[in-house]
Protein backbone atom coordinates (compact mmCIF):
# COMPACT_ATOMS: atom_id res chain seq x y z
CA UNK A 1 0.00 0.00 0.00
CA UNK A 2 1.49 3.38 -0.58
CA UNK A 3 1.32 5.61 1.74
CA UNK A 4 0.13 9.31 0.97
CA UNK A 5 0.03 10.44 4.05
CA UNK A 6 3.87 11.29 4.72
CA UNK A 7 6.13 13.58 2.34
CA UNK A 8 9.35 11.82 4.03
CA UNK A 9 10.88 8.20 4.86
CA UNK A 10 12.78 9.14 7.84
CA UNK A 11 13.31 12.13 10.13
CA UNK A 12 16.48 12.62 11.97
CA UNK A 13 16.01 14.13 15.60
CA UNK A 14 19.58 14.66 16.80
CA UNK A 15 21.90 17.38 18.76
CA UNK A 16 23.32 20.64 16.93
CA UNK A 17 26.28 18.95 17.86
CA UNK A 18 26.26 15.99 15.71
CA UNK A 19 25.42 17.04 12.77
CA UNK A 20 28.01 17.45 10.74
CA UNK A 21 30.19 14.76 12.47
CA UNK A 22 27.45 11.98 11.79
CA UNK A 23 24.07 12.85 11.07
CA UNK A 24 24.84 14.78 7.37
CA UNK A 25 26.75 11.73 6.50
CA UNK A 26 24.52 8.83 7.46
CA UNK A 27 21.49 11.59 5.58
CA UNK A 28 23.70 11.44 2.54
CA UNK A 29 24.02 7.59 2.82
CA UNK A 30 20.32 6.98 3.29
CA UNK A 31 19.46 9.02 0.20
CA UNK A 32 21.73 7.83 -1.94
CA UNK A 33 19.96 4.58 -1.07
CA UNK A 34 16.80 5.67 -2.10
CA UNK A 35 14.89 7.06 1.29
CA UNK A 36 13.42 10.36 1.51
CA UNK A 37 15.11 12.08 4.52
CA UNK A 38 14.43 15.38 6.52
CA UNK A 39 16.97 16.55 9.22
CA UNK A 40 17.90 20.06 8.86
CA UNK A 41 15.12 21.52 10.75
CA UNK A 42 15.28 18.49 13.20
CA UNK A 43 18.35 19.29 15.05
CA UNK A 44 18.03 20.02 18.67
CA UNK A 45 18.94 22.59 20.94
CA UNK A 46 18.47 23.13 24.52
CA UNK A 47 15.32 24.34 25.56
CA UNK A 48 13.59 22.65 23.41
CA UNK A 49 10.79 20.58 23.39
CA UNK A 50 11.75 16.52 22.28
CA UNK A 51 8.04 15.45 22.35
CA UNK A 52 7.24 18.48 19.99
CA UNK A 53 9.81 18.30 17.81
CA UNK A 54 9.57 13.68 17.66
CA UNK A 55 5.37 15.11 16.75
CA UNK A 56 6.43 17.82 14.38
CA UNK A 57 8.74 15.03 12.32
CA UNK A 58 6.19 12.52 12.55
CA UNK A 59 3.69 14.93 11.43
CA UNK A 60 5.52 14.28 7.87
CA UNK A 61 7.44 11.06 8.09
CA UNK A 62 7.22 7.31 8.68
CA UNK A 63 9.71 7.01 11.19
CA UNK A 64 12.16 9.01 13.43
CA UNK A 65 15.47 8.10 14.06
CA UNK A 66 16.75 9.98 17.50
CA UNK A 67 20.33 10.13 17.60
CA UNK A 68 21.16 9.69 21.35
CA UNK A 69 24.77 10.84 22.03
CA UNK A 70 26.95 12.24 24.93
CA UNK A 71 25.81 16.02 23.66
CA UNK A 72 22.10 14.87 23.20
CA UNK A 73 22.32 13.44 26.82
CA UNK A 74 23.80 16.49 28.15
CA UNK A 75 20.01 18.22 26.80
CA UNK A 76 18.69 16.68 30.21
CA UNK A 77 15.21 16.16 28.99
CA UNK A 78 12.80 14.75 31.53
CA UNK A 79 12.02 11.19 31.52
CA UNK A 80 8.26 11.63 31.00
CA UNK A 81 8.94 12.87 27.20
CA UNK A 82 10.73 9.35 26.48
CA UNK A 83 7.77 7.70 27.95
CA UNK A 84 5.40 10.23 25.74
CA UNK A 85 7.41 8.22 22.84
CA UNK A 86 6.55 4.47 24.04
CA UNK A 87 3.20 5.62 24.75
CA UNK A 88 2.85 7.30 21.45
CA UNK A 89 4.00 3.61 19.51
CA UNK A 90 1.67 1.68 21.24
CA UNK A 91 -1.15 4.10 20.52
CA UNK A 92 0.12 3.58 16.62
CA UNK A 93 0.23 0.02 16.91
CA UNK A 94 3.53 0.31 15.19
CA UNK A 95 7.20 0.91 15.55
CA UNK A 96 7.67 4.62 14.90
CA UNK A 97 11.22 5.96 16.68
CA UNK A 98 14.24 4.18 16.08
CA UNK A 99 16.83 4.97 18.04
CA UNK A 100 20.94 5.13 17.50
CA UNK A 101 23.36 5.61 20.32
CA UNK A 102 25.99 7.40 18.82
CA UNK A 103 29.49 6.42 20.89
CA UNK A 104 27.68 5.85 24.35
CA UNK A 105 27.08 2.50 25.88
CA UNK A 106 24.25 1.10 27.32
CA UNK A 107 24.97 1.97 30.86
CA UNK A 108 25.03 5.61 30.23
CA UNK A 109 21.88 5.54 27.90
CA UNK A 110 20.28 3.12 30.84
CA UNK A 111 21.64 6.38 33.53
CA UNK A 112 19.74 9.12 31.38
CA UNK A 113 16.68 7.10 30.18
CA UNK A 114 15.50 3.65 31.49
CA UNK A 115 12.51 4.13 28.79
CA UNK A 116 14.96 4.49 25.73
CA UNK A 117 17.97 1.42 26.96
CA UNK A 118 14.95 -0.79 26.96
CA UNK A 119 14.66 -0.38 22.88
CA UNK A 120 17.19 -2.22 20.74
CA UNK A 121 19.33 0.53 18.77
CA UNK A 122 22.51 -0.21 16.86
CA UNK A 123 25.61 1.39 18.10
CA UNK A 124 28.31 3.45 16.23
CA UNK A 125 31.05 1.94 18.52
CA UNK A 126 31.12 -0.88 16.56
CA UNK A 127 29.08 -0.56 13.55
CA UNK A 128 30.15 2.39 10.66
CA UNK A 129 27.42 4.82 9.32
CA UNK A 130 27.10 2.64 6.04
CA UNK A 131 26.09 -0.77 7.97
CA UNK A 132 23.44 1.53 9.91
CA UNK A 133 22.30 2.72 7.14
CA UNK A 134 21.99 -0.28 5.25
CA UNK A 135 19.72 -1.72 8.72
CA UNK A 136 17.61 0.81 8.51
CA UNK A 137 17.17 0.57 4.94
CA UNK A 138 15.97 -2.52 5.47
CA UNK A 139 13.68 -1.72 8.28
CA UNK A 140 12.38 1.58 6.34
CA UNK A 141 12.37 0.80 2.22
CA UNK A 142 12.00 -2.97 3.03
CA UNK A 143 11.50 -2.78 -1.40
CA UNK A 144 14.81 -1.34 -2.16
CA UNK A 145 16.41 -3.34 0.51
CA UNK A 146 15.43 -6.49 -1.64
CA UNK A 147 15.99 -5.73 -4.82
CA UNK A 148 19.69 -6.07 -3.91
CA UNK A 149 21.77 -9.80 -3.02
CA UNK A 150 22.78 -10.13 0.47
CA UNK A 151 26.62 -9.76 -1.08
CA UNK A 152 26.27 -6.54 -2.86
CA UNK A 153 24.59 -5.26 0.85
CA UNK A 154 27.42 -6.61 2.43
CA UNK A 155 29.75 -4.50 -0.25
CA UNK A 156 27.69 -1.58 0.44
CA UNK A 157 28.31 -1.83 3.83
CA UNK A 158 32.15 -2.36 3.86
CA UNK A 159 32.41 1.01 1.94
CA UNK A 160 34.24 -0.24 -1.25
CA UNK A 161 31.24 -0.09 -3.45
CA UNK A 162 28.38 2.60 -1.97
CA UNK A 163 28.94 5.11 -5.41
CA UNK A 164 29.60 2.55 -7.77
CA UNK A 165 26.08 1.34 -6.90
CA UNK A 166 24.54 4.16 -6.46
CA UNK A 167 23.42 4.85 -9.79
CA UNK A 168 22.12 1.15 -9.58
CA UNK A 169 20.01 2.21 -6.57
CA UNK A 170 18.85 5.18 -8.11
CA UNK A 171 17.36 3.30 -10.94
CA UNK A 172 15.73 0.95 -8.19
CA UNK A 173 14.39 3.75 -6.89
CA UNK A 174 13.16 5.49 -10.11
CA UNK A 175 11.13 2.33 -10.86
CA UNK A 176 9.56 2.32 -7.44
CA UNK A 177 8.36 6.07 -8.04
CA UNK A 178 7.08 5.43 -11.42
CA UNK A 179 5.01 2.57 -9.47
CA UNK A 180 3.99 4.70 -6.73
CA UNK A 181 3.23 7.30 -9.40
CA UNK A 182 0.41 4.54 -11.45
CA UNK A 183 -0.39 3.85 -7.78
CA UNK A 184 -1.84 7.35 -7.31
CA UNK A 185 -2.89 7.69 -10.61
CA UNK A 186 -5.30 5.01 -10.05
CA UNK A 187 -6.03 6.13 -6.67
CA UNK A 188 -7.34 9.04 -7.85
CA UNK A 189 -8.94 7.93 -10.38
CA UNK A 190 -10.56 4.68 -8.45
CA UNK A 191 -12.60 6.13 -5.80
CA UNK A 192 -14.40 9.04 -5.15
CA UNK A 193 -14.26 11.17 -2.65
CA UNK A 194 -16.83 13.90 -0.60
CA UNK A 195 -16.19 15.61 2.66
CA UNK A 196 -18.03 18.64 4.64
CA UNK A 197 -17.16 20.23 7.80
CA UNK A 198 -19.19 22.77 9.79
CA UNK A 199 -17.67 24.61 12.28
CA UNK A 200 -20.08 26.05 15.06
CA UNK A 201 -18.97 28.46 17.08
CA UNK A 202 -20.61 27.91 20.60
CA UNK A 203 -20.19 31.22 22.68
CA UNK A 204 -18.28 34.17 23.22
CA UNK A 205 -15.68 31.69 24.86
CA UNK A 206 -14.83 30.61 21.21
CA UNK A 207 -15.68 26.90 22.21
CA UNK A 208 -16.29 25.24 18.55
CA UNK A 209 -18.04 22.29 17.44
CA UNK A 210 -16.32 20.29 14.86
CA UNK A 211 -18.28 18.20 12.74
CA UNK A 212 -17.22 16.35 9.72
CA UNK A 213 -18.77 14.07 7.37
CA UNK A 214 -16.69 11.49 4.01
CA UNK A 215 -17.71 9.39 1.97
CA UNK A 216 -15.47 7.11 -0.31
CA UNK A 217 -16.97 5.11 -2.91
CA UNK A 218 -14.65 2.82 -4.90
CA UNK A 219 -14.96 3.11 -8.47
CA UNK A 220 -13.07 0.46 -9.99
CA UNK A 221 -10.86 -2.74 -8.75
CA UNK A 222 -7.14 -2.65 -8.15
CA UNK A 223 -6.98 -0.47 -4.59
CA UNK A 224 -7.15 -1.26 -1.30
CA UNK A 225 -7.77 1.75 1.20
CA UNK A 226 -6.84 0.60 4.85
CA UNK A 227 -6.98 3.82 6.58
CA UNK A 228 -9.17 7.12 6.45
CA UNK A 229 -7.29 10.24 5.74
CA UNK A 230 -5.06 11.93 8.83
CA UNK A 231 -7.17 14.72 10.63
CA UNK A 232 -5.78 17.44 12.59
CA UNK A 233 -7.34 19.81 14.98
CA UNK A 234 -5.82 22.56 17.25
CA UNK A 235 -6.68 24.21 20.41
CA UNK A 236 -5.16 26.62 22.75
CA UNK A 237 -6.30 24.47 25.91
CA UNK A 238 -6.30 20.23 26.00
CA UNK A 239 -8.58 18.38 24.74
CA UNK A 240 -10.36 16.21 26.90
CA UNK A 241 -11.71 13.58 24.82
CA UNK A 242 -9.83 12.76 22.21
CA UNK A 243 -9.51 11.19 19.41
CA UNK A 244 -13.21 11.81 18.58
CA UNK A 245 -15.28 8.00 17.91
CA UNK A 246 -15.99 7.91 14.41
CA UNK A 247 -19.91 7.57 13.83
CA UNK A 248 -21.03 4.72 10.87
CA UNK A 249 -23.93 6.07 8.55
CA UNK A 250 -23.39 3.77 5.88
CA UNK A 251 -21.07 0.93 4.61
CA UNK A 252 -20.13 -1.65 1.98
CA UNK A 253 -19.50 -4.35 3.17
CA UNK A 254 -21.62 -4.19 6.08
CA UNK A 255 -19.32 -5.63 8.60
CA UNK A 256 -17.19 -2.82 8.54
CA UNK A 257 -15.39 -0.84 11.49
CA UNK A 258 -13.33 2.20 12.34
CA UNK A 259 -10.94 2.58 14.96
CA UNK A 260 -8.85 5.99 15.70
CA UNK A 261 -5.12 4.95 15.22
CA UNK A 262 -1.82 6.85 14.22
CA UNK A 263 -2.74 9.29 17.25
CA UNK A 264 -0.38 11.56 18.38
CA UNK A 265 -0.36 15.74 19.94
CA UNK A 266 2.14 18.33 20.35
CA UNK A 267 2.51 21.24 22.38
CA UNK A 268 3.90 24.64 21.30
CA UNK A 269 4.10 28.35 22.08
CA UNK A 270 2.89 30.34 19.56
CA UNK A 271 2.59 34.54 20.43
CA UNK A 272 3.42 33.41 23.99
CA UNK A 273 0.77 31.43 24.17
CA UNK A 274 0.25 27.59 25.01
CA UNK A 275 -1.45 25.93 21.41
CA UNK A 276 -1.89 21.91 21.58
CA UNK A 277 -2.24 20.09 17.64
CA UNK A 278 -3.91 16.99 17.78
CA UNK A 279 -3.37 14.02 14.87
CA UNK A 280 -5.23 10.59 14.35
CA UNK A 281 -7.23 8.72 11.67
CA UNK A 282 -9.26 5.49 11.15
CA UNK A 283 -7.83 2.08 10.74
CA UNK A 284 -10.72 0.45 8.17
CA UNK A 285 -11.40 -2.99 9.09
CA UNK A 286 -11.66 -4.87 6.34
CA UNK A 287 -10.42 -2.49 4.15
CA UNK A 288 -12.23 -1.47 1.19
CA UNK A 289 -10.60 -2.95 -1.79
CA UNK A 290 -13.89 -3.68 -4.52
CA UNK A 291 -15.72 -1.80 -6.81
CA UNK A 292 -18.27 -0.48 -4.63
CA UNK A 293 -17.58 -0.70 -1.80
CA UNK A 294 -18.02 2.25 0.34
CA UNK A 295 -17.78 3.96 3.41
CA UNK A 296 -19.67 7.15 5.14
CA UNK A 297 -19.22 8.40 8.60
CA UNK A 298 -19.01 11.57 10.88
CA UNK A 299 -17.13 12.58 13.91
CA UNK A 300 -17.95 15.47 16.11
CA UNK A 301 -15.41 17.07 18.62
CA UNK A 302 -15.87 20.43 20.39
CA UNK A 303 -12.26 22.67 20.27
CA UNK A 304 -11.96 24.71 23.55
CA UNK A 305 -11.60 28.30 22.80
CA UNK A 306 -10.11 27.77 19.16
CA UNK A 307 -12.52 30.73 18.40
CA UNK A 308 -11.98 32.83 20.77
CA UNK A 309 -9.35 35.53 18.81
CA UNK A 310 -12.80 36.17 16.17
CA UNK A 311 -14.39 38.54 18.89
CA UNK A 312 -11.20 40.80 18.59
CA UNK A 313 -9.85 43.33 16.38
CA UNK A 314 -7.19 40.87 15.63
CA UNK A 315 -9.64 38.16 14.15
CA UNK A 316 -9.76 34.40 13.63
CA UNK A 317 -8.67 32.50 10.82
CA UNK A 318 -10.80 30.06 9.12
CA UNK A 319 -8.50 27.86 7.22
CA UNK A 320 -8.14 23.85 5.04
CA UNK A 321 -6.21 22.31 3.31
CA UNK A 322 -6.38 20.54 -0.37
CA UNK A 323 -3.86 17.24 -0.16
CA UNK A 324 -2.62 15.06 -2.89
CA UNK A 325 -6.06 13.28 -3.80
CA UNK A 326 -8.75 15.45 -4.90
CA UNK A 327 -11.63 15.93 -2.38
CA UNK A 328 -14.87 17.74 -3.11
CA UNK A 329 -15.24 19.84 0.42
CA UNK A 330 -18.06 21.90 1.49
CA UNK A 331 -16.41 24.07 4.62
CA UNK A 332 -19.39 25.71 6.89
CA UNK A 333 -18.41 28.28 9.74
CA UNK A 334 -21.64 29.01 11.83
CA UNK A 335 -21.81 31.94 14.10
CA UNK A 336 -22.87 32.05 17.48
CA UNK A 337 -26.49 33.33 18.35
CA UNK A 338 -26.90 37.15 17.54
CA UNK A 339 -23.73 37.36 16.61
CA UNK A 340 -22.72 37.76 12.60
CA UNK A 341 -19.62 37.03 10.44
CA UNK A 342 -17.13 39.78 8.63
CA UNK A 343 -14.70 38.41 6.03
CA UNK A 344 -11.76 40.63 6.74
CA UNK A 345 -9.41 39.20 3.96
CA UNK A 346 -9.50 35.53 2.22
CA UNK A 347 -5.78 34.30 0.25
CA UNK A 348 -4.07 30.89 -0.53
CA UNK A 349 -0.72 29.47 0.30
CA UNK A 350 1.20 26.95 -1.71
CA UNK A 351 3.37 24.40 -0.38
CA UNK A 352 6.16 26.94 -0.30
CA UNK A 353 3.92 28.81 1.51
CA UNK A 354 4.10 31.85 -1.05
CA UNK A 355 0.86 33.81 -0.57
CA UNK A 356 -1.52 34.93 -3.70
CA UNK A 357 -5.14 36.25 -4.44
CA UNK A 358 -8.16 34.01 -4.49
CA UNK A 359 -10.38 34.23 -7.98
CA UNK A 360 -13.77 36.25 -6.97
CA UNK A 361 -15.83 33.12 -7.68
CA UNK A 362 -13.41 31.40 -5.15
CA UNK A 363 -14.20 33.75 -2.21
CA UNK A 364 -16.03 32.45 1.13
CA UNK A 365 -19.68 33.25 0.53
CA UNK A 366 -22.62 34.95 3.68
CA UNK A 367 -26.21 33.91 3.89
CA UNK A 368 -28.35 36.84 4.19
CA UNK A 369 -27.54 37.49 7.90
CA UNK A 370 -24.26 36.45 8.10
CA UNK A 371 -24.50 33.96 10.12
CA UNK A 372 -22.52 31.19 7.95
CA UNK A 373 -20.13 31.38 5.90
CA UNK A 374 -19.67 28.35 3.24
CA UNK A 375 -16.15 27.94 1.24
CA UNK A 376 -15.73 25.21 -1.63
CA UNK A 377 -12.69 26.61 -3.80
CA UNK A 378 -11.65 24.76 -6.53
CA UNK A 379 -9.11 21.81 -5.82
CA UNK A 380 -5.43 22.69 -5.69
CA UNK A 381 -2.81 19.96 -4.97
CA UNK A 382 -1.00 21.24 -1.51
CA UNK A 383 -3.17 24.72 -1.17
CA UNK A 384 -3.87 25.94 1.96
CA UNK A 385 -6.95 28.23 1.82
CA UNK A 386 -7.36 30.96 4.86
CA UNK A 387 -9.86 33.47 5.32
CA UNK A 388 -9.34 36.17 8.23
CA UNK A 389 -12.44 37.41 9.63
CA UNK A 390 -14.40 38.26 12.63
CA UNK A 391 -17.62 37.90 14.85
CA UNK A 392 -19.52 41.07 15.83
CA UNK A 393 -22.81 41.50 17.35
CA UNK A 394 -25.86 41.65 15.30
CA UNK A 395 -27.58 44.84 15.26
Amino acid sequence: MVDYAHKYDVFIAHASEDKESFVRPLARMLTKLGMSVWFDESSLKIGDSLTRSIDKGLSASRYGLVIISRAFIEKAWPEYEFRGLVARELAAKRKLILPIWHGVDRSEVLAFSPTLADKYAPNTRDRDAEAIALELLEEISPDIYRSRTRAELRQIASGLALDDLSREIETVRHGLALLHAKDAYNLVTAIDIKSSLVARVQNEEGDTLYERWFRVLLLNNGITIRKTKRDLVGSEVPIDDFPPKANLIEARPSDIELAATDVSYCKVDRDGRPHFDYWWCYDITPPLRNKGDLLEYTYSCVIPKCEATAFSESGGLFFFQHESIPLDVLNSLIAPPNYKIVVLDSWVQDSERSRSEIAESEEPQLNTDQSILTWNPTYRKGACFICKYRLIAAV
